[in-house]
């Protein structure tokens, strides 16, 4: 057993099904359907706690349900900026995005203009107006 392993049981075990898995949707899939109650990533606080973690059903779940979001608002299959903290929203968030097929190009959390010229640089060498902001 790896030293993670004792922690975070789950987060290093890898099948051979998944290295030839096409798509990390299909990795996600796979794991909410053969071990659901697995934690799929976990977000650390400094002292090496864990601050916030999601199993693989509960990220799929929250995937499957944005990507619905996505498709109603006839956003699937385009492209968006995710400006998201860092955590597990993002997570949820970028999951979303590749179930509905949305191409999410991260940025850091706009914070002053000068962060939001960046933003407005990302956006249009992405070819898109969407902003998807936590």
């Amino acid at each position: 057993m790896l030293p993670s392993e004792e922690k975070f049981p789950g987060m290093n075990h890898i099948d051979e099904s998944e290295m030839s898995a096409g798509t990390l949707v299909e990795v996600l899939r796979k794991r909410s359907a053969d071990s659901p109650d697995d934690m799929f990533c976990a977000f650390l606080s400094g002292s090496v706690e864990v601050a916030e973690q999601a199993s693989c059903a509960e990220l799929d779940r929250s995937a499957r349900a944005r990507a619905v979001l996505l498709q109603q608002r006839g956003i699937a299959g385009g492209n968006v900026v995710l400006a998201h903290p860092y955590g597990l929203e993002f997570v949820n968030a970028f999951a979303g995005c590749l179930h509905a097929g949305v191409a999410a190009a991260p940025v850091k959390m706009p914070r002053g203009q000068r962060d939001l010229d960046r933003l407005r640089r990302v956006a249009d060498a992405a070819g898109t107006r969407i902003v998807l902001m936590a």
